[in-house]
This record gives structure tokens, sequence and C-alpha cells, in this order.
């Protein structure tokens, strides 16, 4: 079986996993490099291995595994829900933006896929400024659960989830990735997810998250990095410029310093009574640092990980 075939239907097999048939254009940008090749793949290259490949079927422009023609009716569907919750974050990030220290709010996860469901939460990535995290995080965290926003429990639908922390001296996510045996990287996941990392709010910080992740290129050479929807994106103001550099300047002094100590101290005297958390695993699930607060209890990674590698024992990512 030629390379590109087999790249195929391994990214075929990640997004059935999904739940998210492809279009041909998408079948193009988000092929994985998983087999070398040794040449540029171009459309017409995809287009003609999914036409004659028998392990694929397509329905009204989309691509996907025989027997799973009912992932069309599935995509359609999960548009719609994302939609309203693009409208939530938008609005909620709206708000967040003004908050010192913020230097990018991005939506992530299922909604940014645009595969979530009724009952689905939305996912944030919130970068802050270095030295300023645990400030940062109390702040948006009362913020939030004072909107009514936060998700709590059993509260997720169209709750925001406050679950990712990095500050902008730590913005490459390789260092988190799932490894294969050999020491490689093997986490299609976080790369897809990676790819679709969506700003909304970027006070500087955007092109240097992109560009210091840019190593998922290695196995998405063709993917597009958000450039920013204008019915989405937050503008970065003269007003919210000037607000947030003046609270900054105040925060940036020796009282600020103090509060931070001290904020930190409190949230995590919190987070040690969490006794079902997996913190101190030797995971990535749980990360709780100055550089970054990751709060994945229950990671898909791993489940993406062996799935693809019990289907394609032939398949390694390297």
């Amino acid at each position: 079986m030629p390379n590109l075939q087999k790249n195929i239907l391994y990214t075929l097999t990640f997004f059935d996993l999904i739940g998210k048939p492809l279009t041909l254009f998408e079948c193009w940008q988000y092929c994985f490099n998983i087999f070398p090749l040794k040449s540029e793949v171009k459309i017409k290259d995809i287009e003609d291995i999914l036409k004659k490949d028998p392990m694929v079927a397509s329905l009204n422009g989309f691509y996907f595994l025989v027997g799973r023609k009912d992932l069309v009716v599935k995509r359609w569907r999960a548009h719609n829900f994302s939609q309203p919750k693009w409208k939530r974050a938008r609005r909620a990030i709206c708000i967040l933006s003004y908050i010192p220290f913020v230097r990018m709010i991005a939506v992530c996860n299922t909604v940014a896929f645009n595969t979530a469901h009724e009952k689905s939460d939305i996912d944030f990535l919130v970068l802050v400024q270095q030295g300023k995290m645990w400030t940062t995080r109390f702040v948006i965290t009362i913020l939030v659960s004072l909107l009514g926003l936060r998700r709590h429990h059993h509260r997720i639908a169209n709750r925001i989830c406050l679950s990712f922390y990095l500050t902008d001296d730590y913005l490459s996510l390789n260092k988190l990735a799932l490894r294969g045996k050999n020491g490689a990287v093997n986490d299609p996941y976080l790369v897809y997810w990676v790819s679709c990392m969506s700003p909304i709010y970027d006070g500087g910080k955007g092109g240097f998250f992109f560009s210091q992740n840019n190593w998922i290129r290695k196995y998405l050479p063709r993917y597009i990095p958000y450039a920013g929807v204008g019915r989405r994106v937050i503008p970065y103001s003269f007003f919210r410029k000037i607000w947030k550099q003046g609270v900054e300047y105040l925060l940036l002094s020796s009282l600020g310093q103090r509060i931070e100590k001290v904020l930190k101290k409190l949230q995590l005297a919190k987070m040690s009574h969490n006794t079902k958390s997996v913190a101190g695993e030797p995971n990535t699930k749980v990360i709780i640092s100055d550089q970054i607060l990751k709060f994945h209890e229950e990671d898909a990674r791993v489940f993406y990980q062996d799935t693809l590698d019990k289907r394609f024992n032939f398949a390694k990512i390297v």
C-alpha cells in the first residue's frame, strides 16, 4: 500500500474517532504525515486515492470510512450546536479580555473542532504574563463565576471550562505531547488540538504561540493557523490597552508580588483538598506549576493514541 494511501486511511480513522467526516480540502489540509512521502501532496493526489480506495465512502461531498455515512448528519448537527457556543464564548472573552495580564484567550477542543453537542461545555486556553499566573486565574475564576458562566460540577452545557492556563514564557506544547516507545511524539489528538486553536482575543501573543508550536507541521504540514473571523475576534482597542497597562503597572509593584504569593498559596490549598485529582501521577493529565495549569482529569489523548496504534500497528509518528 503506498504511503500516501496509508496516511489518508490513518487520517480518516482519526477523524472517525472524532466523529467528523471530511471534505476533499480538509482531507488534504489535515492529512497526517505519518509515513514518509517523497513529493509534495496535491489535492488531486488525495482525490484519486479517495475515489479508488475500497475502505473509503463519500456522501454529499464528505469522505469517511465505509459504513460511517451517519457521520455526515452528525457533522451538520454538531455544526449547528457549535455556532451559539462560539457566540457565547465571544461575549465571555470580550469581558475577560479587560483583566490585567491576560495576553490571549483561545477557544479550543470540541467547539474549535465544530464537533460540539448540545450538552458540551466551551473550553478556553488562557495565556497570561509570566509571574502573574495565580493572580490572573483568581480574577478570571471569580468573574466567570459571578457571571454564572463557569463550568462547575454537573453544570456543564454551554458553561466555560477554565482548565488550561499558560504563561507567555511557556508557549510550546511539545513538552506535553505523548511519546512512543522510541521517545518520539505520538500524540495525534494534541497535534490536531493545537492546529484548531482559535484565539478570540489576542493581546499580541497569538503569533508567538503558533510560531512556538510550529513543530506540529511535521505531522500536519498543510494545516492553516487560525487567522481570525471578523465577527468572532475581539479587537485590541486603545481603551482596553490603556486600562490594562494602568492596572498592570500597579500590580507589578512589590504589593502585587505579595498578592501573587498569597493567591498562589490559597489556590494550592484549595486544590490539595481535591482527593479525586490525578495530580502528581506520572502523566500530563493534570499539571500544576507557575507556568502551566492543566486540569484534564479525563484526558482523551491516550484513547486516541492507543486506538490508532492498534488499528495501525504499522503506523508510528516519528
